[in-house]
């Protein structure tokens, strides 16, 4: 190697060095303006409270559509304070325990309160209690013109800020709407076990043959749980509307499920095990849709529930009859089609 060649890999190398140094330290400041900025951020922002949503453990609240009031049980959960068995969604609630603590607003207001603030007749008021015993209640007020952000006023400090409008949404939401039907599970034709059927009027039957498995599973799978229609009820209710599991017509479905074990070396394997969804029908009632044209159509449907659950839901008539058929379901024969020699 010559010299020129050495000065020259010894050059490039001194480049490569300043390059990275110079890179380091852009870097570095890069990432200070970032903390610098976030800290200016925090310093300047308009906090309406300082308060930890994990800590708060009762929260109310009254809008258009819902006057409700929750509490946290002892696992930590929100349940509604005057029906811990209502099953409401917990992560609903939670989401707006989040919204009123460490609430951030767009701006304070300075001047004089006055009429067209809205808290004369406010659309929204959350109340609530925190761990140390610290209050909260704030008013929402009217919607600004301007810029679309709501006036929100601390009841107990009496000061008045403006924050955007999406903290309303956290609130839209009634009795109904958070309540938290059941999971209709997965299931797969290629592992049915058997449909245990028993109508209206006692007949019972067990069907256990491909075919009619996966035909009454098809009718089954109908009855998924949907929030249409859908409601609470307590034991006398569930007597009211039918739903007696000793005496009433039921579909029970057995299936498998496959689930992953580990195992005691650490490795992982599946299995298949059996489960079963029982389905438990009451009265027949009717329901009226109103169509786009304004016309009223009346329809007969039946109400039923998984076992155990309080969730209370409708199927039609037809399909209803259609699955109760399977009471009387014989396993077709089919006949020998060899030729006889």
């Amino acid at each position: 190697m010559t010299k020129k060649t050495v000065i020259t890999s010894l050059s490039l190398l001194l480049v490569l060095a300043l390059l990275i140094v110079g890179y380091k330290l852009l870097k570095n400041k890069n990432e200070r303006d970032a903390e610098e900025a976030e800290a200016e951020e925090a310093e300047s922002a308009i906090y309406v409270n300082d308060y930890e949503a994990e800590n708060l453990e009762k929260l109310s609240y009254r809008g258009e559509d819902a006057d409700l009031s929750f509490e946290k049980d002892a696992n930590g959960s929100w349940k509604l304070s005057d029906d811990f068995n209502y099953p409401i969604d917990s992560s609903t609630v939670a989401n707006m325990a989040n919204a009123v603590s460490s609430l951030r607003a767009v701006r304070f207001i300075e001047s004089e309160e006055t009429p067209d603030f809205g808290f004369e007749s406010p659309v929204l008021t959350v109340s609530g209690e925190y761990s140390d015993g610290a209050k909260l209640e704030l008013s929402v007020g009217a919607e600004n013109e301007y810029n679309g952000n709501v006036y929100l006023k601390d009841m107990i400090s009496g000061k008045i800020y403006m924050v955007e409008s999406g903290f309303k949404s956290a609130f839209d939401y009634t009795k109904e709407s958070l309540m938290l039907i059941d999971e209709f599970p997965g299931i797969s034709d290629d592992l049915l076990v058997s449909l245990e059927i028993r109508d209206a009027e006692g007949v019972e039957n067990t069907v256990t043959d491909e075919t009619g498995l996966k035909e009454s599973a098809e009718i089954f799978r109908k009855l998924s749980f949907s929030s249409n229609n859908a409601f609470y009820a307590t034991d006398e209710e569930l007597k009211s509307i039918g739903i007696t599991p000793s005496d009433s017509a039921y579909a029970d479905l057995t299936y498998g499920k496959t689930v992953s074990l580990t195992n005691d070396d650490g490795t992982m394997s599946t299995v298949v095990q059996n489960e079963n969804l029982k389905i438990v029908f009451g009265k027949s009632h009717v329901i009226s849709k109103t169509g786009d044209d304004g016309s009223v159509t009346e329809s007969n449907y039946y109400y039923y529930t998984a076992e155990g659950s309080h969730i209370v839901y409708s199927v039609s008539e037809a399909v209803y009859n259609e699955l109760m058929r399977y009471s009387t379901y014989v396993a077709a024969e089919f006949p020998d089609t060899s030729e006889n020699d």
